[in-house]
Formats: structure tokens, sequence, C-alpha cells
């Protein structure tokens, strides 16, 4: 809605626009694809960098002149859905550690689950009513906490109310940082968040221990996330 601020963006020289894709919650788009269509509009190169295989957003019906691709698996699923050349470029990683994150000293290790980009309410019911019966068995030796997808609207109170069932004591969490919580955690869950990777980057890169799990409990939560991701 705002063409004005397009416009003093393009009145500049752009040779070529580089972007990630907005998540296709509830058919939506954002500032990447805007900008990759107007950047198709005015001759510009285009490219999106695909952070999870296969994935793309086409609600305003204009690919990228290139996607770039984590892997080969992804280079072919993107070609065959899309009829776009992809370029295999491996995945983002950190090289380097820039600054200490907080390390919270605890007696309990640290189970947290990564929220996804949906606001489904069977898919929440569901997922985590069955996710609760698998981690009552372990609420004494833990501490539970829950990490929002961006894109995610308010449904902690949902998931509290469900862990609060199975007498589970959960807290979402304060940090603001991203790598703040993944130092310290111990166990991560999600369904297919990409944080899982940067997860496994820090134990291979910082040799810090630990595990990253996708948990998928039945074919419903498989259909929801197939809609959401194919």
């Amino acid at each position: 809605n705002k063409k004005n601020e397009l416009e003093k963006i393009f009145n500049k020289k752009i040779h070529a626009i580089i972007s990630g894709y907005s998540s296709k919650v509830k058919k939506n788009f954002g500032v990447d694809e805007i900008f990759i269509k107007e950047g198709n509009l005015k001759k510009i190169s285009t490219f999106i960098f695909q952070d999870y295989p296969g994935d793309f957003n086409f609600y305003l019906k204009s690919h990228p002149k290139y996607y770039l691709v984590v892997n080969e698996l992804a280079k072919k699923i993107t070609e065959k859905k899309t009829k776009i050349k992809s370029i295999n470029v491996g995945y983002v990683f950190l090289k380097k550690v820039t600054k200490n994150y907080i390390i919270s000293p605890t007696n309990k290790k640290k189970i947290l689950i990564a929220g996804q980009p949906t606001n489904n309410l069977n898919y929440i019911k569901n997922y985590f009513n069955d996710l609760t019966d698998v981690l009552k068995f372990y609420k004494n030796k833990f501490n539970f906490f829950y990490r929002p997808h961006p894109a995610e609207n308010k449904n902690f109170k949902i998931i509290k109310k469900i862990f609060n069932e199975n007498n589970i004591l959960i807290k979402m969490t304060q940090n603001k940082i991203l790598y703040d919580d993944l130092f310290n955690t111990d166990l991560l869950i999600s369904i297919n968040s990409t944080v899982a990777i940067d997860f496994n980057y820090l134990k291979h890169f910082l040799k810090k221990k630990g595990f990253a799990i996708y948990y998928i409990n039945n074919n419903k939560t498989k259909k929801i996330f197939k809609k959401i991701n194919l």
C-alpha cells in the first residue's frame, strides 16, 4: 500500500535483489514478494534464498529469476514445481560467534519447543495434547519453555492450559535473541522449524551438547503442514 516508499527505493540504481520469502500462512505475502515482483517488472535480476527445501510463496504470482537452494534435493523439487532455474548454494551457517550469549545456571536441563507459523487451532490442540502425553513422564527432570514463531498469533495461553492439564509447568521464553535460547537448550522440539538447523550448527561449530527433534505425531498434523509447505 506504500507505493511512494517503493518509488524511493527504486529511484536508486539497483543491480540485483536477493530476498527470503514470506510464510504462506493464510495466503500471506510480505516485503520479500513485493520486492521480487517489482524487480521483475523493472527487469532487475532477482533471487530468493530458500531456507526450506522445495518451499516458496507464489501469492503475488511472480517467481524470482533464480532460486538459491540448500541442496540437490531442494533444487530438484523446486525446479519441478516452479520451472525456475535453481542454484545450489548450501546452508547459511555461523562461521564465527561475535558475542558471548547468556548462559543461565540451572540444575535441570531445558526443553525448548519452537513454534510454527500457523494459527490453526485444530493443529495446536491436537499436536500439544499428544506431545504432553509424552513429556509428562519427564516433567520432574526438565524445565519446559516455548518460543513462538514471529508469524504466530498469541497461542501460548492455549498451549499453557494443555500443559497444565498434564501437571507440566511451561513458560514462554523472554529472550529476544534466538541464540540466548539455543545456548541454554538441551533438547529442541519442533515440527519443521529451521531453528533446528541453527541449533545443529551451534553443536557442530561450538561443540555444544544437545539434540534437536522434528516431531510429527500423526497424519492430521502431517496434512495441515503439507498444506503450508507443499
